[in-house]
């Protein structure tokens, strides 16, 4: 079993290996350089070297100590530490996807080439994989999750509608690494992943008015 402990590990390790890959960059990146591409993997934005090289990092390592701190700030009742391993796991899988985001960035901006997009939508579709798998296993809380005002209302309907979001999180995650095979598919992602975020919200809405006719909307 994961705990909080091994996410903010996992972050240490990775943010470390992060700030080696900046070092590694660092002589060759331009001032500024591009941190951001369009869906085509063409430049549409520049910003800081220090910014693009130290941020992502530090993203990393932080994760890991946030959830655990929202873990001890979590009101009765609507805690994390009930379901700490998916917590753990949903934690290292954002903590990996943003490591391959700073590795890929710095590697355009270094290079001068079109982001590689492939590697995004891998790692892009692996998080939701990851997350949908695990969404069967988090209960009621305010950080993780289709955060409604009918599922935080209902467990019933937080139940079920992350049955059904866990289903398309993965189905739309397996999609996107599918896509990473594909040239210039980032944007067939979007809708996969919009219909995985969107449609649970509306099925929310439909399973509390079922549970509770009488309930104002």
């Amino acid at each position: 079993m994961l705990t909080f402990k091994t996410a903010i590990v996992v972050g240490l390790v990775l943010g470390a290996f992060g700030f080696v890959v900046s070092a590694f960059y660092w002589p060759h990146l331009p001032e500024p350089m591009v941190t951001h591409w369009d869906a085509h993997g063409t430049p549409n934005g520049y910003g800081s070297r220090i910014v693009g090289a130290l941020v992502m990092p530090a993203m990393i390592v932080s994760f890991g100590l946030i959830f655990a701190l929202l873990a001890r700030i979590s009101p009765q009742g609507y805690g994390l530490r009930q379901f700490e391993d998916s917590v753990a796991v949903i934690t290292i899988a954002l903590q990996v996807f943003l490591l391959i985001v700073h590795v890929v960035t710095l590697r355009a901006a270094r290079t001068g080439t079109p982001l590689q997009a492939g590697w995004f939508l891998a790692g892009m579709g692996a998080l939701f994989a990851v997350m949908g798998n695990r969404f069967g296993k988090v209960r009621r809380n305010f950080f993780i999750g289709i955060r409604t005002p009918w599922t935080l209302a209902d467990e019933e309907v937080w139940l079920r509608t992350h049955r059904l979001a866990g289903k398309l999180f993965v189905l739309a995650g397996l999609f996107t690494m599918v896509l990473a095979l594909v040239p210039n598919a980032m944007l067939a992602m979007i809708p996969a992943l919009l219909v995985a975020g969107l449609v649970p919200v509306v099925y929310s809405f439909v399973v509390y008015r079922q549970l509770h006719p009488g309930a104002r909307a």
